[in-house]
């Protein structure tokens, strides 16, 4: 495994594939890690983000007018997940999980999960843009905010309000 404790990481490729070849920790310092532009093979490992002292590590979706895809299988774990660029598309093209341990927030872009597995364990807030559901179960803990902005597809899957998404 690999662990970064300070610094942040952005996957930004034209072209071709990154592919990981361990688990991939980042903490302790509020990290970030942006996907700008490119593909992310998890390859079947495991993208930590995290602060035990104060719940902050975001995983930040795609720059504008740029698409951004997690292929393969692992989990890709933050505390908060934050799109909010017009044209910006990030897309699950394997089953990897994504877990966020706080929040979801889409407010603009496309967020593709059709076949991935999405667990909030916090509030998921859909105030722009278009969330894909997964077609299977979609695990959220605590509140949902849907206001009159964006727009929900279920693809005939279903969101479960269980308390706890983990």
């Amino acid at each position: 495994a690999t662990t970064l404790y300070q610094g942040n990481v952005t996957n930004n490729k034209s072209a071709g594939t990154v592919t990981m070849l361990s688990d991939l920790y980042l903490g302790i310092y509020n990290q970030t890690l942006t996907l700008t532009a490119g593909t992310l093979n998890l390859n079947g490992k495991i993208v930590y983000l995290y602060n035990s002292a104060n719940g902050t590590g975001t995983l930040t979706g795609p720059g504008a007018s740029s698409t951004f895809t997690v292929a393969g299988t692992g989990n890709l774990t933050c505390y908060n997940y934050s799109q909010a660029n017009s044209a910006s598309i990030l897309a699950f093209s394997g089953t990897a999980t994504l877990q966020t341990l706080l929040n979801f927030t889409l407010s603009n872009g496309t967020f593709y999960s059709t076949n991935a597995t999405v667990n909030i364990d916090g509030t998921f807030t859909l105030s722009g843009g278009t969330f894909n559901a997964p077609a299977g179960t979609m695990y959220v803990a605590g509140g949902w905010s849907h206001p009159t902005a964006g727009t929900f597809t279920h693809n005939s899957g279903t969101v479960t309000f269980n308390g706890s998404a983990i």
